[in-house]
């Protein structure tokens, strides 16, 4: 190889080897690129303020509850079991005539059950409820009064001597005013087998206003007459306690009162018929008294009289005598309609 060959290739070298330490140079010289990071994600949005809760309309308020009796019952000894109803946490207070009796605080359910400590004496007693709310401390009066007649010993409840002696009487009353009575103690009242129509009270003001009260099976229909001239057209409630007002006042005098438990084809499928005689007033009752008479040894007649009130008359049949309920007086075919209006 010829001189200028070879000094070629050392020149061409060394430009390369020139250039390349230039490159490094001029490299080294910039700053280092930022390392890329990875794209965030856009922001969520922030979430909407939560709206405000509906305006609830405030809750209905329980409406107060006068106390009621629903059971009452009586030993010949005085000895009383009875049960009723008022506001939930109220305390009941059971008063003979105006004088408290016993106390007892009702459950949250509203329901009370009192055994007196003491009995009832031996004559009559009205027997009525007030009862303290513990909301608002408000006193409040039952609606109804129980008239309960208590025996004396070896005495029917007229006072006439008896074998045996006698049970006692209790009946719901309206306090003042017109309405059914209810009998919740009756003596000798047995259940009559196989019956499902009972006429069980009859009551009435001075000016003979009449208020007539059973038994049939729940919501049966039930048709009543006075003298056969339609009276009233009434349902059972669900205890199957039925009453009737007929609009008619009647006159002192004799009566046969009749109710008919009507089927759903319209037909008659029990009858119960009793004679009904309307007293008249007796000139000896005074205020806030009452008297029991036995009449015959099927009914018992509650006369009594209110403060501000006239005179009221309670009849109470019992349930199990023949004369009131009588199969023979049944007729399955007869179909009863009521003349319009």
């Amino acid at each position: 190889m010829n001189r200028g060959a070879v000094l070629g290739v050392i020149a061409a070298v060394a430009a390369l080897v020139i250039g390349a330490i230039a490159a490094y140079q001029w490299q080294a010289s910039q700053a280092p690129p930022k390392p890329v990071s990875a794209a965030a994600p856009p922001a969520a949005a922030p979430a909407p303020a939560p709206a405000p809760p509906a305006s609830q309309p405030p809750a209905a308020a329980i409406a107060p509850v006068n106390p009621s009796f629903d059971v009452v019952r009586v030993s010949p000894g005085g000895e009383a079991v009875m049960a009723g109803r008022a506001d939930p946490g109220a305390e009941v207070t059971v008063l003979d005539g105006d004088k408290p009796f016993a106390t007892v605080t009702a459950d949250p359910r509203g329901e009370w059950v009192l055994t007196p400590d003491k009995p009832l004496t031996p004559g009559n007693h009205e027997l009525g409820l007030a009862s303290k709310s513990p909301q608002d401390g408000a006193v409040r009066k039952s609606e109804g009064v129980v008239v309960v007649a208590v025996p004396e010993g070896n005495k029917n409840l007229a006072g006439e001597p008896s074998q045996g002696g006698s049970q006692s009487l209790a009946v719901l009353v309206p306090r003042q005013g017109e309405g059914p009575a209810k009998a919740l103690q009756v003596p000798g009242n047995n259940a009559a087998t196989g019956r499902s129509l009972f006429i069980d009270t009859i009551q009435y003001d001075g000016a003979g206003h009449l208020s007539v009260g059973g038994r049939a099976p729940a919501t049966g229909r039930v048709l009543v007459y006075l003298d056969n001239k339609p009276e009233g057209d009434t349902r059972a409630d669900q205890k199957g306690d039925w009453a009737v007002k007929p609009s008619d006042a009647v006159a002192p005098g004799q009566y046969t009162l009749r109710a008919d438990l009507v089927g759903q084809d319209g037909k008659v499928a029990a009858r119960v018929t009793l004679q009904f005689r309307r007293a008249e007033v007796p000139a000896q009752l005074a205020n806030n008294q009452f008297l029991v008479v036995q009449s015959g040894d099927s009914l018992w007649r509650i006369a009594r009289r209110t403060l501000g009130q006239g005179p009221m008359f309670t009849e109470i049949y019992q349930a199990n005598r023949s004369d009131i309920a009588d199969p023979n007086l049944i007729f399955p075919g007869q179909v009863v309609t009521l003349p319009p209006g």
